[in-house]
């Protein structure tokens, strides 16, 4: 017995970790993170835009309809609707992602990322109709 203890070395943490979790190469995992990036920063710059058209169609008439609103409100309610809607679903649906242990922050967070999505998308549905409504 003696002779196997001398025969192998004693055993390290080092041993029992692997070096990477992936079946793939890392150039591979780290090339395709960079495409979803790039795709996921081309829709909300689309959606963004999209969401930033219909609320100014909407806003801008107010500035005629009322003198209380100024262009600055403006400007400001169109960057914080754009925060809300797209950053906002974005944030929270991470930081559900993140905290998974805890089931109950895990839900708040989805449904404030749902809810921010909601606002994002129900900004954007009515522009068909004021688009039309403008162009007549």
């Amino acid at each position: 017995m003696s002779d196997i203890r001398l025969e192998h070395s004693e055993p390290q943490v080092a041993d029992y970790h692997r070096q990477s979790l992936s079946e793939y190469p890392q150039w591979f995992t780290n090339g395709l993170f960079a495409l979803l990036g790039f795709i996921a920063l081309g829709a909300l710059f689309v959606s963004a835009g999209k969401q930033l058209a219909a609320a100014d169609i909407v806003f801008e008439d107010l500035l005629s309809v009322t003198d209380r609103l100024s262009p600055f409100w403006v400007s400001a309610s169109l960057i914080i609707l754009l925060m809300v809607g797209e950053v906002g679903s974005l944030v929270f649906m991470t930081a559900a992602a993140t905290v998974r242990s805890n089931k109950l922050a895990t839900r708040i967070f989805r449904g404030l990322g749902f809810y921010c999505a909601a606002i994002a998308l129900g900004q954007m549905l009515p522009l068909p109709l004021l688009t039309q409504r403008t162009m007549l």
